[in-house]
């Protein structure tokens, strides 16, 4: 089993036409990286490297953190993960860079951990992250 995944998640365009917070398209080429490893308990994040100006490293207050403390919930798993962020897209660009950080944190911890969670399941712990950050319970970055 890997001690190590790395997961990229698309930068993305949400609020389109009449699908306002609900349809969203990805973009190619463009998105985040996170790096997951296994820790002993909690969610740290020790890096964020790229455009990261301002983005805590505190896990409650992160996009990525949320999302990977929400995928260990969803497992049952008693471990710890630690987060490496690589942020390609800036904050309040428009491209979902909030979601980006916060998809690709979800994919890397299931996948770390050989969880069940389908890319349809882990849309929620996306989400709920992305509330955290927006105010809103929308799927229209996370989604794509």
């Amino acid at each position: 089993m890997p001690n190590t995944i790395k997961a990229f998640a698309s930068a993305t365009i949400g609020n389109i036409g009449p699908g306002f917070d609900v349809l969203g398209l990805a973009i190619t080429g463009i998105g985040d990286y996170v790096e997951a490893k296994k820790a002993d308990s909690g969610v740290k994040i020790t890096e964020i490297t790229g455009i990261s100006k301002g983005l805590p490293l505190d896990a409650d207050k992160n996009t990525a953190g949320i999302a990977a403390r929400e995928v260990l919930k969803l497992l049952n798993i008693n471990e710890g993960v630690e987060l490496k962020i690589h942020k390609n897209l800036p904050s309040g660009s428009g491209l979902g860079s909030s979601a980006a950080s916060a998809a690709a944190s979800a994919f890397a911890v299931n996948e770390l951990f050989k969880g069940s969670l389908t890319k349809n399941d882990l849309i929620l712990p996306a989400t709920l992250a992305e509330e955290f950050v927006s105010g809103g319970f929308f799927a229209d970055n996370t989604a794509p």
